[in-house]
C-alpha cells in the first residue's frame, strides 16, 4: 500500500502531523497533493519545547520537506486495506472467469477437434 494512496483515503479524518523541528499539527486532513503536501483544517499547533498549544488556526498547509511523521486513526487504514483487497479479489475473480471460459470452451474445442481429425 503506497503512502500517497493511504493519505488520499484519510481525507476528512483526524490526524496528527509531526514536523522535523518538533512541532505537531493536530487537525483534519482536507487534501493531499502528489508530492504529499498536506492541507489540514481546525488545526492545533503544539510546541516541542513545552508541549503546550502555541496556536490554533482554521487552515494550515504542511510542506513535504518539513514532514517527519503522520499519525492517523486506524479506521482509514482499515478502509484502504479493505478497498485494495476487494479490488484485488475482484480482479482475480474476473481473470479466472475469463481464463475459465476461454480455455474450457475455445481452447479445449480446438484441441479436441485437432485430436479427432
Amino acid at each position: 500500500m503506497l503512502p500517497l494512496s493511504l493519505l488520499k483515503t484519510a481525507q476528512n479524518h483526524p490526524m496528527l502531523v509531526e514536523l522535523k523541528n518538533g512541532e505537531t499539527y493536530n487537525g483534519h486532513l482536507v487534501s493531499c497533493d502528489n508530492w504529499m503536501n498536506i492541507n489540514l483544517r481546525e488545526v492545533i499547533c503544539t510546541s516541542r519545547v513545552k508541549g503546550l498549544p502555541i496556536s490554533t488556526c482554521r487552515d494550515s498547509r504542511v510542506v513535504t520537506t518539513d514532514l517527519k511523521y503522520v499519525h492517523g486513526c486506524l479506521q482509514w487504514c482499515k478502509n484502504t486495506l479493505k478497498y485494495y483487497l476487494s479490488s484485488f479479489f475482484e480482479y482475480l475473480y474476473f481473470t479466472f472467469y475469463i481464463f475459465d471460459n476461454f480455455y474450457s470452451t475455445t481452447f479445449l474445442k480446438k484441441i479436441m477437434y485437432f485430436l479427432h481429425h
